[in-house]
């Protein structure tokens, strides 16, 4: 069904967020 799809992509999204997050404060903290 469509809403399966919708929160797996949701889902995706988010950890991206995370990741993209995580990288950020990985550089910030590498100055």
């Amino acid at each position: 069904p469509q809403e399966v799809e919708v929160s797996m992509e949701f889902e995706k999204a988010q950890n991206q967020l995370v990741i993209d997050l995580a990288t950020e404060l990985r550089q910030v903290s590498d100055y």
